[in-house]
């Protein structure tokens, strides 16, 4: 039989303060072949908090940003 594991992962990032973001995250898993009485489908929620030490430059003043400035 044919198995087919299949991964679908949604996720936001926001900056909150400082070098302070927030991650929520979204994992949906579907195995098409598993044993019997378990579910194919599985899920996962997770928020993390992240910290960087080495933030990007804002953009100078009255310059736009542009996909590769850091």
């Amino acid at each position: 039989t044919d198995d087919v594991f299949s991964e679908a992962v949604t996720s936001l990032t926001a900056h909150l303060a400082g070098n302070f973001a927030i991650s929520l995250s979204y994992t949906l898993e579907h195995n098409s072949n598993v044993l019997p009485g378990l579910a194919n489908t599985d899920t996962y929620t997770s928020v993390s908090l992240i910290y960087t030490l080495c933030p990007p430059k804002p953009p100078e003043p009255g310059r736009a940003r542009r996909g590769g400035d850091l």
